[in-house]
């Protein structure tokens, strides 16, 4: 017997576009925020300056886009007999005995199927798998296991998160209650700076590594990362131009 499964590219390529779209959505917005805080006589060197930059950003995530579909439409999982095995194009990646296998779980990542196979030594996760409840059908009729509910739904916004963000909270109320009162560090542009620090502390080392275990070809962790540190250096030159005078 042998039966071949592919991921849902239709599916993944669609929800990925809107969220690429909300991204450089978001980030137009705070470009054109902080165009209307600089002087008007150094507007368009602002403009020279991050024109470019946005230019750079899109490129980069459109490029990200492309090869993560590229690598979803050349992956496919193969049944053959008592093993999985993982094609990347016509390539053989890996290989699994099924006979092996001790637990299978289904659940939801980030509003896609996920299936999550574990053996004593290891674990595969499978994400936006077409056909993939006769995927589970199959694997469970030949290991003999039943699936369980994996309650993990790859969210970020967990309590832990709170905790970690406290301190922007404080920073806000206090922002709010003595925002009147002309405190030098108690401003927007501040207020920004310290909420964005906070975010990029929490996703460097307050997400929940047992939460990451699974994440497979969807690295939302380092995408998150990546934009809160451009928005840091970004956020920085801001303020040491204007310290000289620049904007």
């Amino acid at each position: 017997m042998e039966r071949i499964f592919s991921y849902d590219v239709t599916l993944y390529r669609k929800k990925l576009l809107t969220r690429l779209a909300v991204v450089l959505l978001s980030f137009t917005a705070f470009l054109v925020w902080n165009y209307f805080q600089v002087e008007v006589e150094a507007r368009m060197d602002f403009l020279k300056i991050f024109i470019p930059l946005s230019i750079f950003l899109a490129i980069f995530l459109y490029r990200n886009f492309l090869k993560q579909i590229k690598l979803l439409s050349e992956t496919a999982f193969v049944i053959r007999g008592k093993n999985l095995i993982q094609f990347e194009g016509k390539v053989e990646v890996n290989e699994m005995n099924l006979a092996g296998l001790v637990k299978i779980q289904v659940g939801e990542y980030k509003s896609f199927p996920r299936i999550i196979l574990e053996w004593e030594e290891r674990a595969i996760s499978l994400i936006n798998l077409k056909d993939h409840k006769e995927f589970v059908g199959l694997i469970e009729k030949l290991s003999k296991l039943k699936h369980e509910w994996n309650e993990q739904t790859g969210n970020f916004f967990t309590k832990r998160m709170f905790y970690f963000l406290l301190p922007s909270l404080i920073y806000l109320v206090c922002f709010l209650l003595l925002y009147k009162n002309n405190i030098p560090f108690l401003n927007f542009k501040t207020l920004f700076l310290f909420i964005n620090i906070n975010l990029l502390i929490y996703f460097l080392y307050g997400v929940d590594q047992k939460q990451q275990e699974y994440t497979g070809i969807y690295q939302t962790r380092r995408k998150i990362i990546f934009i809160l540190v451009a928005i840091f250096f970004y956020q920085v030159f801001i303020e040491f131009s204007s310290s000289l005078g620049m904007f």
